[in-house]
């Protein structure tokens, strides 16, 4: 990257600036200054032997290159959405895929927010592994899910290790008298009987006996 201290790949470049787009896009954020962004810059730069500041860092970013822009003197910020999104999304399937489950667990808050979409689309289309079945069981805990199903269908259009077995293990639970479960039962299955018909013969015994009628229609014989 041109006017930085040392030689920086493109790869070592967006390591770095990854858990600021990260920070900012959890602050709903399209700016912020240096005094802001160093101590989430400072760990990166040590690790790739960067000798200025943070502040001259963003500098040289934003004179040498088209990611960041100045919005102020001291007001940096990515040039396109689209860049802060997809630094966002590698860096939490960085950490995910390092064992951080707080990444997952921001990308299950974030389902069926306007905001987070692109987010999590580009965590699914960044290719294998992707966490899929462990960041689903997250989704599908949440009520959020049966309210955004069409989501769902854009995700798998991405995902290319999609598994029904969180669908699978929901569909299972023992449904009680929680309505706002039965509802998240029945996401999952139209999901099931839409993609897998070994994996809704699996589930349908569980069904038969289901409080949600709806649910129980789906194995009337």
């Amino acid at each position: 990257t041109k006017g930085l201290r040392v030689e920086i790949a493109a790869e070592a470049g967006c390591r770095v600036l990854q858990p600021v787009a990260l920070w900012m896009h959890k602050q709903q954020a399209r700016r912020a200054s240096s005094v802001e962004l160093e101590p989430i810059l400072a760990p990166a730069l040590i690790e790739i032997g960067y000798r200025g500041t943070a502040r001259e860092f963003l500098c040289a970013v934003r004179d040498g290159t088209g990611l960041l822009t100045g919005w102020s003197a001291d007001q940096f910020g990515f040039m396109h959405l689209s860049f802060q999104e997809y630094l966002t999304a590698r860096e939490l399937r960085r950490l995910g895929q390092e064992g951080d489950q707080t990444a997952w667990q921001a990308l299950a808050e974030g389902y069926g927010k306007s905001w987070w979409q692109e987010v999590l689309l580009v965590v699914f289309a960044l290719g294998d592994p992707t966490g899929f079945v462990d960041l689903m069981r997250l989704v599908l805990a949440r009520e959020s899910f049966a309210m955004h199903s069409e989501l769902l269908e854009l995700i798998c259009d991405e995902a290319p290790d999609v598994s029904e077995l969180p669908f699978v293990e929901l569909v299972r639970q023992t449904p009680g008298d929680d309505r706002e479960l039965w509802s998240r039962q029945l996401t999952a299955l139209r999901f099931l009987v839409a993609r897998s018909r070994s994996s809704f013969d699996s589930v349908a015994g569980s069904l038969r006996q289901h409080p949600f009628d709806e649910l129980r229609s789906y194995v009337r014989e």
